[in-house]
């Protein structure tokens, strides 16, 4: 997915996937499972942030984007609506 950040091409597709993936060694490793996994960003970082959840519905139980959006519109609803209001796209 290309999308324009700042004036700038900023592609998810070589990232996403190491991402997610690091995500996942980290809730291994420390023995966190997603619905208490926290995902935080800024900018680009927020956009990783929303598609690596839209992208894998359980790998985040939260996402904490700050000035950021999704890439594109998502194709279906976080699995916990708190989620949603804190992604800024809920009640």
């Amino acid at each position: 997915r290309e999308i324009l950040v700042e004036g700038e091409d900023f592609t998810l597709d070589p990232a996403l996937p190491r991402f997610i993936a690091t995500v996942r060694a980290l809730q291994l490793r420390f023995a966190v499972e997603w619905p208490r996994t926290a995902l935080f960003g800024f900018s680009q970082g927020a956009i990783m942030a929303l598609e690596a959840a839209q992208a894998e519905p359980e790998l985040a139980g939260r996402v904490i984007a700050f000035s950021g959006r999704y890439a594109s519109l998502p194709d279906h609803a976080p699995r916990d609506p708190l989620a949603a209001r804190e992604a800024g796209g809920g009640p």
